[in-house]
């Protein structure tokens, strides 16, 4: 299974969801998710989320104050995770 998961993310043209994964591996996201961490934690993949960083500030919410969009508190948690593979592998 890791071997298959890991071809699929080879095949992906840059980052992908797990949502995305699942799907394309027929697999439940909770079946995954073990398996993500894994290779993640082995040096594997490389994670983020389905954002992109230029987007502008949600409207002044935070005026001044503003950590960037990885910090935002209005984003948090909210931003599906992305895989791929580290480019030396």
């Amino acid at each position: 299974m890791l071997e298959r998961l890991l071809s699929s993310l080879r095949e992906a043209s840059g980052p992908i969801s797990v949502d995305d994964l699942s799907n394309r591996l027929q697999v439940e996201r909770s079946a995954l998710q073990p398996m993500l961490d894994l290779l993640v934690r082995k040096g594997l993949l490389t994670e983020g989320t389905d954002v992109d960083t230029d987007v502008a500030c949600c409207g002044g919410a935070c005026a001044t104050s503003c950590t960037g969009i990885q910090g935002c508190p209005f984003v948090a948690g909210g931003m599906p995770r992305t895989l791929e593979i580290r480019s030396n592998n």
